[in-house]
């Protein structure tokens, strides 16, 4: 009888119920986010009648620029002019097939990525430290989405809105060195918001 499969955080927690946070929303917090289900669908955008049945299936719009769309079925994340990151809101089996109905290629990589919610006030702030692209609201704003090095790890970020939300996916063979390398980048602004509340509380 095989074992009972236990699902583990990319940061070693035994539970994915334990997920870890660090630091302070009102400056900037670091999440573990849980994922349940991550697929990677590839098809030929300029295939009219599979990509309009990959929407149809997924109930959005698949992006062809680097943004995001989200609907009551799924959420999608462009990686690339013929690939995207599909986060089933249920169970990824019926989509999963329902989606190679439409001559798509799609490949379960729940195991592959594991996923950080980076928000506060100097989120922006903690991501330029490691990241070269222009996090300024003219071209990065909510919805939008980059594939690129945070820490000279490869990485996917994905603004959730715009008071500085933002999701990170990161291979979770390196996850865990990110993680650290996010709370250290950190330091500064937790701990200038802690002085300030002390101080405030003294007077």
């Amino acid at each position: 009888m095989p074992d009972t499969l236990i699902a583990r955080s990319a940061l070693g927690t035994a539970s994915a119920a334990a997920l870890r946070s660090h630091g302070d929303v009102s400056t900037v917090r670091l999440r573990e986010i849980a994922l349940p289900c991550m697929l990677d669908l590839r098809l030929d955008p300029d295939d009219r009648t599979s990509l309009l049945a990959a929407e149809s299936a997924l109930g959005v719009t698949l992006p062809l620029i680097p943004a995001a769309t989200a609907g009551e079925l799924a959420s999608v994340l462009w990686c690339g002019p013929d690939q995207w990151l599909v986060m089933p809101a249920t169970s990824g089996d019926a989509l999963t097939h329902a989606l190679r109905a439409c001559d798509a290629s799609v490949v379960d990589v729940s195991d592959l990525r594991a996923a950080f919610e980076l928000d506060g006030l100097r989120a922006a702030d903690v991501l330029r430290k490691g990241c070269a692209i222009d996090l300024h609201p003219r071209e990065f704003r909510r919805g939008s989405v980059a594939l690129t090095a945070l820490a000279r790890v490869r990485v996917l970020i994905y603004q959730l809105d715009n008071a500085s939300s933002y999701d990170i996916y990161v291979e979770r063979s390196v996850a865990a060195y990110l993680w650290h390398w996010l709370c250290d980048a950190m330091i500064e602004y937790v701990e200038s918001d802690r002085a300030s509340t002390s101080q405030t509380i003294n007077r």
